[in-house]
């Protein structure tokens, strides 16, 4: 049934909707005036509905089936469906009034600079503004990053920054906004992420640019190294595990927890104390049972990191 949000739309029956929203929903971006007034600031059309992924059938590989499930990004019927959408909302009025003020292009453009963030370094979040008029401009600028647990809310800020940015005619700016390890590492849950809001308005007209981006920090992996990849039915696999810390502060009561499936119960290697920076490293050795493609996973678990998987694949034989 979730098959007929692409040809049925927001007119299906009630159970469609909240599937709906999450295939091809635009965020609302609302700003909440002192006197207790409400008006938009933004509408991300293409934020939700990215990728629909799937598993492939016999393999790991990831499959894209969006086109299942909505139509084109920005074509005229993907438009149509959620302008109809949005018009059975609450707030319709709220957002006619929008469009119908909004449809022109804006003097300002805005976007956030892709960023790759790696656990246990400096990261530079920045905000880029390009003017396309004759004119100068000014744009008062607010950036805040917080704390994201692993289902979304919001764990505490971790910095916060307000500028003001000056643009000459069709030139471009960065704001940028300096996390180190020693702000959000203390913070930031063992399988939480960085969530970075920002709101730019620009001074002497009614543009107002908010966006709220969730950032995965990649973490390292374990790697597991198998004495060889061919083995006889029965004979010791030599497996070795290591690990690097990538904090400046140690990890406590660590365990790595190893499974292979029809070959392995699942078996915790305490790893004690991993010391900042430090590399850890233990073999284990198993016996072979079944015969086939075998895959081991391997998952990190600490008091202060958490969510570090890693795998290796051998191959079993009859003798």
């Amino acid at each position: 049934q979730f098959l007929k949000t692409k040809s049925s739309g927001i007119n299906a029956e009630w159970p469609l909707r909240p599937g709906y929203s999450e295939v091809n929903g635009d965020i609302v971006y609302w700003i909440l005036e002192e006197d207790g007034d409400m008006k938009i600031a933004r509408v991300d059309s293409v934020a939700v509905g990215k990728m629909v992924a799937t598993k492939a059938i016999g393999s790991d590989e990831l499959v894209d089936v969006k086109s299942l499930y909505k139509a084109e990004e920005g074509s005229a019927r993907e438009r149509e469906q959620a302008d109809k959408a949005a018009g059975q909302g609450a707030r319709a009025y709220y957002l006619e009034e929008y469009y119908a003020n909004h449809r022109h292009e804006q003097d300002i453009e805005f976007s956030l600079v892709p960023q790759s963030i790696k656990l246990g370094e400096s990261m530079v979040l920045e905000l880029r503004a390009q003017n396309h008029t004759d004119q100068e401009k000014s744009v008062k600028v607010t950036m805040t990053a917080a704390a994201c647990s692993y289902m979304g809310d919001c764990g505490g800020d971790i910095k916060k920054l307000k500028n003001n940015i000056f643009l000459s005619a069709k030139q471009h700016s960065n704001c940028s906004l300096y996390v180190s390890p020693n702000d959000y590492i203390p913070i930031l849950a063992p399988d939480g992420s960085l969530k970075l809001s920002v709101k730019a308005e620009v001074v002497g007209t009614s543009q107002i640019y908010t966006v709220t981006e969730q950032f995965h920090i990649r973490k390292p992996k374990i790697v597991l190294t198998p004495n060889k990849t061919i083995y006889k039915k029965g004979e010791q696999l030599k497996l070795k595990i290591q690990l690097t810390n990538p904090l400046h502060i140690p990890l406590t009561n660590a365990k790595i927890r190893l499974e292979a499936s029809r070959n392995l119960k699942p078996i915790n290697v305490n790893c004690g104390v991993i010391k900042p920076r430090n590399k850890m490293s233990a073999t284990v050795s198993i016996k072979t049972k079944c015969c086939g493609r075998k895959l081991i996973v391997a998952t990190f678990d600490s008091k202060e990191l958490k969510d570090i998987q890693g795998e290796s694949v051998i191959e079993i034989r009859e003798k």
